[in-house]
């Protein structure tokens, strides 16, 4: 398992950063990624909780794709007359109009 040497992060390999994307972007959690990727979540909790690194950013990568593919999913469904895909698809609307609005 990875770990840290001298406070920063052993650099993780191309299998594990491609790990952490695939299993980001089905929604995995943090800690069922580490196991798969054999990586030491203590390794990668603090840059993960501060938003930097390389896991953090294969994470993100893979979990903005998947999501992106779930809205694409629901947007078909809306625009094919699903009433609960159009619920739905509103309902993230107002979220994301929520958070673009906090960050203003």
């Amino acid at each position: 398992m990875n770990s840290t040497t001298n406070g920063s992060t052993i650099p993780l390999t191309q299998d594990q950063l491609q790990v952490i994307n695939e299993m980001a972007e089905l929604f995995y959690t943090f800690e069922h990624i580490c196991i798969n990727a054999e990586v030491d979540p203590e390794a990668y909790i603090e840059d993960f909780n501060n938003k930097t690194g390389e896991f953090y950013i294969a994470y993100m990568t893979g979990y903005l794709k998947g999501d992106m593919t779930l809205r694409q999913s629901i947007k078909t469904s809306a625009d094919n007359g699903s009433h609960p895909a159009q619920q739905l698809l509103l309902k993230i609307q107002e979220e994301t109009n929520i958070q673009i609005k906090a960050n203003e």
